[in-house]
């Protein structure tokens, strides 16, 4: 099922989730909605076809309390990351498993479009 991880820190680091700053310092061609780097909800098709073009990134998805390290649909807000991709890594401080957060996330996990990949 899950890799559960409930140290912030050691969740970002892992995926390696970029900020608003280190997007600006790469020279990234997209910009957050937010100042720390988070996409809103509607602007996961932006942040989709830039990972389509830019395969060395993939998306964070945020979902209440939880954060998981892939693209599902229906979160409340995104990151973008360039570090592990393994979409099973999942930020839970609170250890959530049997709440409804949880199993609302596992359940759009399991419908999830899994982050594009090109083929070569």
């Amino acid at each position: 099922m899950f890799i559960r991880v409930d140290d912030y820190r050691a969740f970002r680091e892992r995926v390696h989730i970029l900020f608003s700053v280190d997007i600006e310092e790469m020279g990234l061609s997209i910009v957050p909605d937010t100042p720390l780097g988070f996409f809103l909800r509607e602007s996961l098709p932006r942040l989709t076809d830039f990972c389509w073009t830019h395969p060395q990134f993939h998306i964070v998805s945020w979902h209440g309390d939880l954060a998981v390290n892939a693209r599902v649909l229906g979160s409340c807000t995104y990151l973008l990351a360039d570090g592990c991709r393994n979409p099973r890594i999942i930020y839970d401080p609170e250890g959530e498993i049997a709440s409804p957060t949880y199993q609302s996330l596992y359940a759009a996990f399991n419908k999830r479009t899994p982050n594009l990949k090109r083929s070569a």
